[in-house]
């Protein structure tokens, strides 16, 4: 799962990165995905992986609050960030005419999608939580599309409905494999 997911991310930000693809909405909403999936891909899977193979905390208590809280950033960053390319996707498919302001109401949008996971992810603000909704918090955001299309000031209609049907599908798709992908993890975390 390292593997694939580091070679799959990372393709996709170098991808994205080049300069021919800067100014579309969707490809910032798309490395900021793949950025997300990055931390989690780095921190989240190592740490989980030296933790169940390690019988207990060889560190500092600190140093466990530390990564704790590095865990959890990458965990909570993926998540809002698939929250911000959902309404992205929702203005853009709902809303197709208010397509002015969409870069900026895009980067405002990631902007507090970061600075929240951070917030989310100090030890304090976590200790406020119950453990089982903290737990299932992390483990079990609904997720929609991440995939959709840009659309011009004055689309047809027959583009729209066809647009509207493909991002539908799309979330479909996208949401049965979240499910799939995160239930082992969700019923082991709960148990």
């Amino acid at each position: 799962m390292f593997g694939i997911a580091a070679m799959g991310n990372l393709t996709v930000f170098v991808t994205l990165s080049r300069r021919r693809h800067q100014k579309s909405r969707m490809s910032l909403m798309m490395r900021h995905l793949a950025a997300a999936d990055l931390v989690v891909t780095f921190l989240t899977i190592p740490l989980e992986v030296s933790w169940l193979l390690a019988a207990r905390w060889m560190a500092e208590n600190s140093a466990c609050h530390f990564f704790l809280a590095l865990q959890a950033f990458g965990l909570y960053l993926s998540r809002n960030v698939l929250i911000c390319v959902s309404l992205d996707r929702y203005l853009a498919i709902f809303h197709p005419q208010n397509v002015s302001d969409a870069l900026r109401r895009g980067k405002i949008m990631l902007t507090v999608a970061w600075i929240c996971s951070l917030i989310y992810a100090l030890p304090p603000v976590r200790s406020l939580l119950l453990e089982l909704l903290y737990q299932v918090g992390i483990s079990g955001s609904d997720d929609i599309s991440t995939v959709g299309m840009e659309t011009s000031r004055m689309p047809k209609i027959s583009t729209i409905k066809r647009t509207k049907d493909t991002t539908l599908r799309v979330t479909i798709a996208v949401v049965t494999a979240f499910v799939i992908c995160w239930t082992p993890y969700v019923v082991l975390t709960l148990w």
